[in-house]
């Protein structure tokens, strides 16, 4: 898997679980303290999570971070820019 389609997924990981907690993306970046676009940004999978988002995403959805994320970290590069 690319680190694209792995952005993507994760992004879905996200969407999908905030969605199922009829959470808004104004919520969801409020509570991770980042910016709505950004929040957005990493839902579509233009820019990758970083990894300590990727852990406080799963502490919010009260889920362990290698179910929400299993196939392991993204980091492209990308990350710092968001």
């Amino acid at each position: 898997m690319t680190s694209a389609e792995r952005r993507r997924s994760y992004g879905r990981a996200i969407r999908e679980q905030r969605e199922l907690r009829s959470m808004t993306l104004n919520d969801l970046a409020g509570l991770l303290s980042v910016s709505r676009s950004a929040l957005s940004r990493y839902e579509k999978g233009e820019v990758a999570l970083p990894e300590v988002l990727q852990h406080s995403v799963a502490l919010i959805f009260g889920v362990d971070v290698d179910r929400l994320f299993p196939l392991g970290r993204v980091d492209d590069g990308l990350a710092r820019s968001a």
